[in-house]
């Protein structure tokens, strides 16, 4: 009874142990399942944050395999592109963007295998239009090393290109304009409001002789130790009142030479006054002022000499023998024509030797109190000189008038007509020759014609 009772307990217990022990083994593979089963939900968990950071990301993020079909497709692709997701992902990726590469295909794909990475620009065409992308490739390995696909992130740089491409134009445009301004023959100066130079064109070189590298940074107006036709302060007010300002200006070029310039000023406007610009203009004018100056000098010259051949027209002396000298005087005779007359008179008379002048007033159609005064002077100077006077063509009304203003005329002689006293002035200067030549010889008639008695 012993022994068959003892046997059956220990397989009785050796079974329990067994059991425990195997249900030992479950619970530890529960546990580690457990534990994998959680391991697994936190990657899982920390997958969809992922997921869901990649849809809110703001660039296009997309996961391709090597051969470009999309396996995965974020929201911000769907924002940039205007393409939902399930009709992104299954497609090429290069055939639904119709993408643009800035090199050949197989160049970039080369350089991403070996390098594991790939940057540049691409062009997409999407149904909103074209899109410019900074595209950043990442290759993604497996287990072995053996790339699996590309992880690809496309950040929109649509604006920045096109504002890129709008300064490149601006600058290819002022450069252009630039261009034309040295082709300028004119000076052009772009300076500061305190007269800081910031651009000289060739023109200006070639004006004043300073090199560009030199002019600029310098003040202007010291630089040409500028001479202006107001006070600068004056000029600036204007300029600062209408935004412009034009006149002449004088200048001195390097080799310490003078130039005048037409300079127009343009300031810039809405723009702070430190950072304000005034554009100058300055056109040579020189050889034009000197060129005026010149024939300003040659009109004066010319209306001088026209002038004296009007005085000498309006006064002319003309001889008759060389004792008789005749002047016709014509229209009106004033102060000045009275003194134009007696300069030509006392010259000719001082010059000729005459004896007898004759002033004939038949053109003079008013005679006044200084015409008479004037005629009376003429003749008081031929008188001086030792002439004998004769005054012709005095019509009646004339002689009334003079009567009436109280005109002395003695020691005058009067004529009414040129002719009369051409004959008497011929007669009075044989007289005087006859004399003159008793005179010489010791005889002959006196000076009224009588005949010289010797002395004893």
């Amino acid at each position: 009874m012993t022994s068959s009772s003892s046997a059956p307990s220990g397989t009785g217990t050796a079974e329990l142990a067994a059991l425990q022990q195997r249900a030992g083994e479950l619970e530890r593979s529960l546990a580690a399942a457990a534990a994998v089963a959680a391991e697994r939900t936190r990657e899982i968990e920390a997958l969809r944050e992922r997921v869901e950071l990649l849809d809110v990301a703001h660039d296009a993020i997309l996961v391709r395999r090597l051969d470009g079909v999309i396996t995965y497709w974020n929201k911000g692709a769907e924002r940039m592109y205007g393409i939902r997701r399930e009709d992104a992902v299954g497609r090429a990726s290069h055939e639904l963007l119709r993408t643009v590469f800035p090199s050949p295909l197989p160049a970039i794909e080369r350089s991403l295998l070996e390098d594991g990475h790939w940057e540049g620009d691409l062009e997409h065409s999407t149904p909103r239009g074209v899109v410019i992308v900074s595209s950043r490739w990442v290759l993604r390995r497996g287990p072995s090393g053996s790339p699996e696909a590309v992880f690809e992130i496309n950040n929109d740089i649509t604006a920045r290109k096109a504002a890129e491409k709008e300064r490149d134009r601006q600058t290819a445009l002022l450069r252009r304009q630039a261009q034309l301004l040295d082709l300028a023959h004119d000076a052009i100066v772009l300076r500061r409001f305190d007269g800081t130079i910031t651009y000289w064109n060739r023109g200006a070189e070639r004006m004043y002789g300073y090199a560009a590298a030199e002019a600029i940074g310098a003040r202007s107006h010291e630089l040409l130790r500028t001479r202006f036709p107001a006070a600068l302060s004056e000029i600036d007010a204007a300029l600062r009142a209408d935004a412009h300002w034009q006149g002449e200006l004088e200048h001195t070029r390097r080799d310490g030479g003078s130039v005048v310039v037409e300079s127009r000023w343009v300031a810039q406007p809405d723009a702070a006054e430190a950072q304000a610009l005034v554009m100058e203009i300055n056109t040579d004018v020189t050889a034009r002022k000197e060129a005026e100056m010149l024939r300003s000098e040659q009109q004066q010259e010319l209306i001088r000499l026209q002038a004296s051949a009007i005085a000498e027209l309006s006064t002319p002396l003309i001889p008759i023998t060389d004792h008789v000298v005749v002047m016709p005087l014509i229209g009106v005779l004033d102060t000045r024509r009275a003194g134009q007359a007696m300069d030509t008179l006392l010259g000719g008379l001082s010059s000729s030797g005459a004896t007898v002048a004759i002033i004939d007033v038949t053109g003079v159609k008013v005679v006044d109190t200084k015409v008479a005064d004037a005629l009376l002077r003429v003749a008081q100077g031929a008188r001086l000189l030792g002439a004998e006077v004769v005054l012709t063509g005095i019509r009646a009304e004339v002689a009334q008038t003079m009567v009436s203003l109280g005109v002395d005329l003695q020691g005058i002689a009067t004529r009414g007509t040129l002719q009369g006293g051409i004959a008497y002035a011929l007669a009075r200067a044989g007289a005087r020759g006859i004399f003159a030549t008793s005179k010489a010889d010791g005889g002959g008639l006196t000076r009224e014609g009588a005949p010289r008695t010797s002395a004893r």
